[in-house]
């Protein structure tokens, strides 16, 4: 309903599969940034990337270390 379903479902399962310090790359919607660095539980916020319109579309997150 809120457009974030996979990103909630990559999420919860990718520190099983992530090294310690692993880094996930989400293209995300407009306005959709702040909603998925929310979600990222376990991750520390790396860089939001803004496109040629300045809208932040990439969100990278690293696996904080156990």
């Amino acid at each position: 309903a809120d457009g974030l379903y996979f990103y909630r479902k990559i999420l919860s399962e990718a520190s099983g599969y992530l090294a310690e310090n692993g880094i996930l790359a989400f293209e995300v919607g407009i306005n959709q940034a702040d909603s998925v660095i929310e979600l990222a539980d376990g991750f520390n916020l790396e860089e939001k990337i803004k496109d040629y319109n300045g809208i932040e579309r990439i969100v990278i997150l690293r696996k904080k270390i156990a």
